[in-house]
């Protein structure tokens, strides 16, 4: 089981860790507003995406049983959307381009239409391979790909191919990604297709799809909302501070959902056993969450420098307000995984509902305030629906409200207490030089991982500000009789 965890984590950690290193080299060849109309396509490609996948690889990865014919009942189901939706992006291209005031926009979805096809053959072959647990395969067939991608993507910025630069490595991740998957016999194309036997994934895939269009909604619909009513300039700036907040992200959300949901599922049949477990996986995600976004957000504005140089001192602020709301983005997804776990699926599709709508009616009106001001307000969005969330996980286990909080409050104060600090340094310190912004992150680095560490665990020794009676134990056993 751990060489699976390893090569899970090779797999997806190494290719976004991949990806964020090539965009730190394209983001200092390519202008900010190249990088912007390519993000731009980007996010309206992950909407179609969505769609296109339609929730199928979850489905085979978790359906008790399958045959090859219900398999390709879903590869065709597949091909055909893929179609549809390129069909329909090529179609509207010029009405995608004036929506978002962002010409040249069009010609870039269109061509990247290619990639959307080039997927419908991947979501099969790797739904059986994450279910044969080949996750060593997996790993070399992205690393690969990612590779490949890369040297494309860099080679054709040095050679001043443009925004076509980012597009070749795009189409390159693709082209390799589906060879490699599909060069495996996985799947019979000549198999007859059973489209009843495949309904109960189809039904299954309906939901995780459901999930995925919230899942947008509340995290990607800023960087359409942002090209909309900013520019594609406001975009890239968004992007470029964001970047390695989300990378962070996706890997502490994979092994988050990976390794919590299989230990709470273990013990749902013992309610002690269980509040153990979810009190344990709330504190180390609460523990996590706070050293790595509260760290990122300690060290926003040097470290943004450092990487992306002059245009960083502009994106720095982005870093800062969605690096700290991850904080609460992993808490609500830490108490959803508590609630899955016990068998509350609806309470997190509602709450999850709840939050994009609140997400697409802060950024669907054209407000009069800075874009910092629109992506600092989605980052705190979690707020709404955390409460609700602990409520409904009260009512489903043993986690009362207070304990909830007395698995996170020491954890974030002792984060706060050392964000001032470093942040207190960057404040009487003017960077000017990519040197002095390294010098610059390496200290405040530094300042927030020891403050943080020595309030840790000063708190740990006192027990007695998260739970008294442990610590009023030993003294009460001196007066027993």
């Amino acid at each position: 089981m751990l060489n699976n965890y390893f090569w899970s984590a090779v797999r997806q950690w190494g290719q976004r860790l991949g990806s964020a290193l090539t965009f730190v080299m394209l983001a200092r060849i390519l202008p900010a507003n190249e990088i912007g109309l390519f993000s731009a396509a980007l996010a309206i490609m992950a909407l179609a995406e969505i769609f296109n996948e339609n929730g199928v690889g979850e489905a085979v990865v978790r359906a008790p049983y399958y045959t090859n014919e219900s398999l390709m009942a879903l590869n065709i189901v597949n091909i055909g959307m893929a179609v549809m939706l390129g069909i329909g992006i090529l179609l509207s291209r010029g009405a995608i381009e004036a929506f978002f005031h962002t010409p040249g926009l069009g010609e870039i979805v269109s061509v990247l239409t290619a990639v959307l096809l080039l997927n419908a053959f991947v979501y099969i072959p790797m739904a059986l391979l994450r279910r044969d647990m080949a996750f060593r395969a997996l790993a070399k067939i992205g690393l690969v790909a990612t590779l490949l991608g890369s040297v494309v993507g860099i080679g054709g910025a040095l050679l001043g191919a443009g925004i076509w630069a980012l597009t070749g490595q795009a189409l390159t991740f693709a082209i390799v990604n589906a060879l490699l998957l599909n060069r495996h016999d996985t799947l019979r194309l000549a198999t007859r297709p059973d489209f009843a036997g495949a309904r109960p994934m189809f039904a299954f895939g309906g939901f995780v799809l459901l999930g995925n269009v919230m899942n947008y909604a509340s995290t990607r619909a800023v960087e359409l909302a942002l090209p909309y009513h900013y520019g594609a300039a406001a975009l890239a700036t968004y992007v470029i501070g964001s970047r390695f907040f989300f990378v962070a992200s996706q890997m502490v959300t994979a092994v988050a959902l990976d390794v919590g949901l299989s230990n709470l599922a273990r013990h749902q049949q013992d309610d002690a056993a269980f509040d153990r477990a979810l009190s344990s996986t709330l504190r180390m995600g609460a523990l996590v969450a706070a050293f790595i976004f509260t760290g990122l957000a300690a060290v926003a504005q040097p470290f943004c420098i450092m990487l992306f140089g002059d245009i960083g001192r502009d994106a720095w602020p982005y870093l800062l307000v969605t690096a700290m709301g991850g904080n609460l983005y992993l808490l609500s997804g830490n108490i959803a995984i508590g609630l899955k776990a016990r068998g509350h699926i609806a309470s997190v599709t509602a709450t999850a509902a709840l939050q994009s709508i609140a997400v697409l009616g802060l950024l669907v009106p054209r407000w009069d305030i800075q874009p910092i001001m629109l992506v600092a307000a989605v980052s705190l969005m979690p707020a709404l629906v955390i409460p609700i969330r602990a409520i409904c996980l009260q009512r489903s286990s043993a986690m009362t409200l207070w304990r909830l909080v007395a698995t996170f409050a020491d954890i974030w104060c002792c984060a706060a207490f050392a964000f001032l600090a470093a942040y207190a340094v960057q404040r009487h310190v003017q960077i000017t030089t990519m040197g002095g912004a390294a010098m610059m992150t390496l200290v405040q680095g530094s300042l927030f991982v020891a403050l943080f560490a020595i309030a840790h665990i000063q708190t740990e020794r006192l027990l007695f500000l998260r739970d008294p009676l442990i610590a009023a134990r030993p003294i009460l056993k001196k007066f027993s009789f």
